[in-house]
């Protein structure tokens, strides 16, 4: 059983909270044999003396929320990876390493964040690429992410050119 849910925010400890929907959510999620989310931001330890970005992102005791979720599988390439900045990122992709979360689409360079992580379960292998759509509706104004190889280094972009179609009568 494949689970998916959207972008993971976390700011505060969440895997006490005793709202009815979280955790029925949780509970589909738990049962999963693999279930995805995308690492909305980074996760960062703040007082870890090699961490000298901003304070962005979640607290680093997130991971053990994301663990109890049954969170086993992330893509961490999106418009808040570098909110942390490199330092936030290695950080994030550290974590989850040490997790034994499987993550992909952020790394120390373009081809590491192109590469391919495997999630292995007793069930079965799956595979998952991490992807941040650069185009003006993913970061409004904003070009900081206008050609991610070149500014961005460590996230794999998928570079997309958005139309907006009408007809002469919806015009």
């Amino acid at each position: 059983t494949f689970a998916a849910v959207g972008d993971i925010i976390i700011r505060r400890p969440v895997a006490e909270l005793e709202e009815p929907g979280f955790q029925a959510l949780t509970k589909v999620m738990r049962e999963a044999d693999m279930t995805y989310a995308n690492m909305e931001g980074p996760i960062v330890d703040q007082k870890d003396p090699n961490y000298h970005g901003p304070a962005a992102g979640g607290p680093i005791t997130i991971v053990d929320d994301l663990k109890a979720m049954g969170i086993r599988v992330m893509t961490t390439s999106n418009n808040h990876t570098m909110d942390g900045g490199a330092e936030g990122m290695f950080m994030t992709n550290r974590l989850l390493d040490e997790a034994k979360i499987t993550h992909a689409g952020s790394g120390k360079d373009l081809a590491e964040a192109r590469q391919p992580s495997i999630g292995i379960t007793p069930k079965g292998t799956i595979g998952v690429v991490g992807m941040f759509s650069i185009d003006p509706s993913s970061s409004p104004g904003s070009s900081r992410y206008s050609d991610a190889r070149d500014k961005v280094p460590g996230l794999n972009p998928l570079h997309v050119t958005p139309y907006n179609i009408v007809t002469a009568e919806q015009m």
